[in-house]
């Protein structure tokens, strides 16, 4: 039963960033084990001599990263529930990663690319990572974020704006875990097809948006033609689409 406790608390985070009430006690173990394997993923794409910059891997390159990634995470899975291993996290790993993440959250601060667009209920937080030139945790999204507005004012939504590989720009719609009314989200129903009628309404060869109840995002292969102004409208139901009846199921 600890061995599985443990097993789920890394599941979680690792999709949720945080774990449930009845694997609390576990939240610091899942967030390190996280970070393990993040500095296994960093080791890997070091050694297959990738470019920093994740956006310019090509698909082979993503196919022989992810490959290699399961196995020997997996590997250190099994080896460590068996007892012949520490888990991931436990012997240091992850100090490099959560130094970086407040390092992160600093420089959002100090770069003011994190900005707040009201709704009328509340105001909704989006990140600005374009240009930044490498990957940003959300983490770090969260925390500069709970130093810089007051959690009462703020919606559960959250969005994040990069540049997608291919050109233009490409949005991931998160959520704050520990926003009380987090639970309630859920993105699949309806809110990615509303999503992607306003893409489709901007231009005929948009992506559909998809994802899963609380993270999700635009297309992975073409660019968005939204901004985040007219996102947060969808997601405010001020949008033109969100008036049509017998929508289209767009998002997968």
């Amino acid at each position: 039963p600890e061995t599985v406790a443990k097993l789920r608390a890394i599941a979680w985070d690792c999709d949720h960033l945080t774990v449930p009430a009845d694997l609390q006690s576990l939240a610091e173990f899942a967030v390190k084990a996280v970070a393990g394997l993040r500095s296994l993923g960093s080791s890997i794409a070091k050694a297959l001599h990738l470019p920093k910059d994740r956006q310019q891997w090509t698909v082979e390159q993503w196919q022989s990263y992810m490959s290699i990634s399961f196995q020997r995470g997996t590997d250190w899975f099994v080896m460590a529930a068996r007892g012949e291993r520490p888990w991931p996290g436990e012997q240091g790993e992850a100090d490099h990663f959560l130094r970086s993440l407040q390092n992160d959250a600093n420089q959002l601060i100090a770069d003011d690319r994190i900005y707040l667009i009201p709704t009328a209920e509340a105001a909704i937080a989006v990140c600005d990572l374009k240009g930044i030139g490498r990957y940003i945790d959300p983490r770090a999204f969260h925390q500069a974020l709970a130093t810089m507005a007051d959690g009462h004012h703020l919606r559960p939504e959250t969005l994040m704006v990069r540049e997608h590989k291919h050109g233009g720009i490409q949005y991931t719609l998160g959520c704050l875990t520990q926003h009380p009314q987090t639970s309630s989200l859920d993105y699949t129903a309806g809110t990615f097809d509303r999503l992607s009628r306003a893409e489709l309404a901007k231009d005929k060869t948009a992506e559909p948006w998809g994802g899963r109840r609380t993270v999700g995002g635009s297309g992975w292969n073409r660019t968005s033609f939204l901004t985040p102004e007219e996102i947060i409208a969808v997601l405010d139901g001020n949008d033109q689409t969100s008036k049509l009846s017998n929508p289209q199921q767009l998002s997968n």
